[in-house]
């Protein structure tokens, strides 16, 4: 099971303009509410997925024996940081949530085409 999980929640619910956004993909997040990461989930997890340092240095903190690789190694991009658009930011712009989203979206399927397709019977489960 892949779940998404926060370091710092600053929200409820999803920025209405991400959300929008994120239809452009194919992704619907009208029912997403963030999370942040919980000392279940790392005893839950095996492999931990990170967009950045901060994220990395985060989970390193509250779990020594933790596998953690950053997402970006996995993209055919240059990148090995993505940025984590914050709604905080007041500054949001769609260009950089649009550009965060292909990102992610193509680090995750190289992951999927290299370590093969991942079977869940509910998928959303982490999404509640």
């Amino acid at each position: 099971m892949a779940c998404s999980r926060g370091t710092e929640i600053f929200y409820k619910h999803p920025n209405q303009k991400i959300v929008a956004w994120a239809k452009n993909f194919g992704l619907d997040l009208s029912d997403h509410n963030p999370m942040e990461i919980s000392p279940q989930d790392m005893k839950d997890t095996t492999v931990f997925f990170v967009m950045d340092q901060s994220h990395y240095e985060y989970l390193k903190k509250i779990s020594k024996d933790a596998q953690i690789y950053y997402l970006g190694n996995f993209s055919t991009t240059d990148k090995h940081d993505i940025t984590d658009v914050k709604v905080r930011d007041l500054t949001i712009k769609k260009k950089e949530v649009i550009d965060t989203f292909r990102y992610i979206i193509n680090a995750i399927d190289n992951i999927l085409d290299t370590y093969g397709k991942i079977h869940t019977n509910n998928r959303h489960s982490c999404l509640q």
